[in-house]
């Protein structure tokens, strides 16, 4: 297995001639962006990308967006004179455009908003034989009527239950 290549190693990614003393950094923040887990260092970010063109047009065009952005970075923060930073720009413009284009987006019928602007509802139960003990008194209850701050206790409970099971 080879060595990841040092500072001084780092290939000239997008032949960069403007950076003057930060050529260097800027070489080394493309390598480490193009260095993969499997300590392989692509040479570029369309092969780097690559294995993710095989799930399918959007996790490809995400991973090159996504590249791309932290390529800009690089050119941001090291490099932001050189030509080649126009032509990384649009590849970015490009490459996230197309992503989003691919984007999973949700269905309709998987989600609808509540048409009431305070939000989806929960049906409690009444009349008939609602008593649950502990969480909310049955109406024919004798023992219960009247006391409706443990209905009230009951409800919270029952909806902060719900609220868990739902994630919120």
């Amino acid at each position: 297995m080879s060595r990841p290549a040092t500072t001084s190693q780092a290939a000239n990614y997008f032949g960069v001639t403007s950076c003057g003393t930060t050529t260097h950094i800027f070489n080394r923040c493309i390598q480490d962006l193009l260095f993969a887990p499997s300590g392989i260092v692509y040479p570029s970010v369309e092969d780097f990308c690559k294995p993710a063109s095989f799930q399918g047009n959007w996790p490809w065009y995400d991973c090159l967006c996504s590249k791309y952005k932290v390529i800009n970075l690089c050119f941001e923060t090291n490099c932001a004179g050189d030509a080649s930073f126009s032509t990384a720009f649009k590849a970015e413009t490009t490459y996230c455009a197309t992503a989003a284009q691919y984007a999973p987006t949700v269905s309709p019928s998987l989600w609808s908003p509540s048409p009431d602007p305070s939000g989806p509802t929960l049906a409690l139960p009444t009349g008939g034989n609602t008593d649950v003990p502990g969480l909310w008194p049955n109406n024919n209850n004798p023992a219960a009527k009247g006391n409706a701050a443990a209905g009230m206790h009951g409800v919270g409970l029952v909806v902060g239950l719900i609220a868990v099971a739902v994630g919120l």
